[in-house]
């Protein structure tokens, strides 16, 4: 695994920690705009994984 997917895996869940200490202030402006940041974050992850199986599937391909 990556470490630019390991580190937006950890940068998403210190934003969901960040949401949650929001939400329990009661500061539910704040969590909809870390929910914003966070739904970004998850794009990013997908992105990256889905970059990394292409390069799997590049690899086993190249392999054969």
């Amino acid at each position: 695994m990556s470490s630019a997917l390991i580190n937006t895996y950890e940068s998403a869940a210190k934003m969901m920690a960040q949401m949650l200490i929001a939400a329990r202030q009661g500061a539910w402006e704040k969590v909809t705009e870390l929910e914003q940041s966070y739904m970004l974050k998850i794009e990013v992850i997908k992105s990256l994984e889905q970059s990394l199986r292409l390069q799997s599937v590049v690899l086993t391909t190249d392999q054969n």
